[in-house]
């Protein structure tokens, strides 16, 4: 019989090299892109307004001018938050939630079955049902599993055999279903 138990001890690198990618997929779903279309219309509108009281009937006269006036420096306000986000945001986020993290560097023990994953740390023993995980991803050398979207658990492939990896992957595959 396989047995369902591994031992690791997390890094900060580590926890970062699974939440960098997490949370910059999430912000290039496509909610963010309709959020960002949102804000450009509107933004879009408000700049037209601002020209029509900058330039007064001479704008309404140009209404076509106007409106691509309006629209480009909206356009132009709204591709500068992409990378602020991308490559500012983010990281800080991401180096917040690390800061918060109360296991780096603690032996953690994990144990796993069909319905549910337990967790022990000299801080730390929980239970998680699989059900209630909200997402996980398999990267190269880890198992990333969200428990919502500030809170994760980490299993470093390194501790798992190849059986284990197998056998780990199949239950998460049977056992989580991904958000819409």
């Amino acid at each position: 019989m396989l047995l369902r138990q591994a031992k690791f001890t997390l890094t900060t690198k580590d926890v970062a090299a699974v939440l960098l990618p997490y949370h910059r997929a999430q912000f290039l779903c496509k909610k963010t892109f309709l959020g960002l279309v949102a804000i450009w219309l509107v933004g879009t509108l408000v700049a037209i307004a601002v020209l029509v009281g900058i330039q007064g009937s001479n704008s309404l006269m140009n209404w076509d001018q106007t409106i691509i006036e309006g629209a480009f420096i909206y356009l132009l306000i709204v591709l500068l938050l992409i990378p602020l986000e991308i490559w500012f945001l983010i990281p800080h986020r991401v180096n917040s939630l690390i800061a918060k993290e109360k296991q780096l560097g603690l032996e953690q023990t994990i144990i796993w079955d069909e319905y549910s994953l337990s967790i022990r740390s000299s801080y730390l023993k929980g239970t998680y049902p699989l059900r209630l995980i909200f997402d996980w991803h398999e990267y190269p050398c880890y198992f990333a599993l969200y428990l919502d979207k500030k809170h994760f658990k980490i299993l470093p492939k390194a501790a798992l055999s190849a059986a284990q990896i197998d056998d780990f992957r199949a239950i998460l595959t049977r056992a989580i279903i991904y958000p819409e």
